[in-house]
């Protein structure tokens, strides 16, 4: 991805606290964290990125 918004639509259950997402991250995924924000839109939600280059990895 190239300064691209990235949207994360999670289960139901999952929280802000529980998501990771990473940027240019190797194996074992837990470097290169980075800020994402909530929205709540009505009764859509998700987790987004703005600006993103690279390659992104997520978990909950």
């Amino acid at each position: 991805m190239k300064n691209g918004s990235l949207r994360i639509y999670p289960s139901d259950g999952v929280t802000a606290e529980e998501l990771n997402v990473y940027l240019n991250s190797r194996y074992p995924w837990n470097t290169g964290e980075i800020p994402f924000t909530e929205v709540k839109n009505g009764n859509e939600r998700y987790f987004e990125i703005k600006d993103v280059s690279g390659t992104v990895a997520f978990s909950w």
